[in-house]
């Protein structure tokens, strides 16, 4: 799977936002299905504590 979206950045232009870390968004999914979080209140706890 990283590898097939390795491929697909490399073909990306630098134009935009730049991509996360697969490990990144699947920690996100996890923590959401923990703690039971909707996106913007995810978003509001990682920018109030980087520890989470």
């Amino acid at each position: 799977m990283e590898k097939i979206i390795s491929k697909q950045k490399e073909n990306n232009s630098p134009a935009g936002r730049r991509t996360f870390d697969l490990l990144v968004i699947v920690k996100c999914f996890i923590l959401q299905t923990i703690y039971n979080l909707s996106d913007p209140r995810l978003e509001e706890e990682i920018a109030d504590r980087r520890s989470i």
